[in-house]
């Protein structure tokens, strides 16, 4: 389902509280940029499983009644229908970035965030018009900026940032685990091989 953002359109066809469904059946949605974001942290926490994700959307979301492409439903929602691609390196990540999105809608737009229930669609329009000049915008900035043209001291200085601003891909409690396991087998001079074994096969 595609979102589009369009101010020809009657308000209640841009901002839907509903979504149509796989069986093409409508169903009620929560779509407050606070329930939005919530469940994007749980479908990307790797502590859950994907039955506690649908679960997690189903009520949430989903305000207890679920389409059955509950997933492809609530992406394509989240992404007003856009193509997502999957091995492009992320620029943002919501939890991480998210001091520095409260701090750019404060100064650009005078919005308090901690006290809004915008919708998404809003939120995301808002969002993708941040500036440079904003926190957040200068966090993009560094992210995606081509430093071939860029001195030797330009080079270090914004890799310096990035490194300060990069987003750590997301482990398990289990993952993190096994790596310090390894890591101290290691320093030992241990092989590392039954620690490797011992979680493929599950602790």
């Amino acid at each position: 389902m595609r979102t589009d953002f369009s101010l020809s359109r009657r308000i209640d066809r841009i901002l839907v509280r509903t979504v149509t469904g796989a069986d093409g059946c409508e169903y009620d949605i929560d779509p407050c940029y606070r329930t939005v974001l919530a469940c994007l942290r749980v479908i990307s926490d790797p502590e859950y499983t994907q039955a506690d994700r649908y679960l997690y959307l189903a009520t949430r979301f989903f305000c207890g009644s679920p389409p059955p492409d509950i997933g492809a439903a609530f992406i394509g929602f989240v992404s007003g229908g856009d193509q997502q691609s999957d091995n492009a390196d992320p620029v943002m990540d919501f939890e991480f970035d998210a001091e520095a999105i409260y701090a750019s809608f404060l100064q650009q737009y005078g919005i308090d965030l901690l006290s809004s229930d915008m919708h998404w669609v809003v939120f995301r329009a808002l969002l993708a018009g941040i500036n440079e000049d904003t926190p957040f915008g200068r966090r993009i900035k560094v992210r995606t900026m081509d430093e071939s043209d860029l001195t030797a001291k330009g080079k270090a200085q914004l890799r310096k940032l990035r490194d300060m601003w990069a987003i750590e891909p997301k482990e398990s409690q289990s993952d993190r685990d096994m790596q310090a396991e390894l890591a101290a087998a290691l320093e030992r001079g241990d092989d590392p091989q039954p620690i490797i074994a011992k979680y493929q096969k599950g602790v």
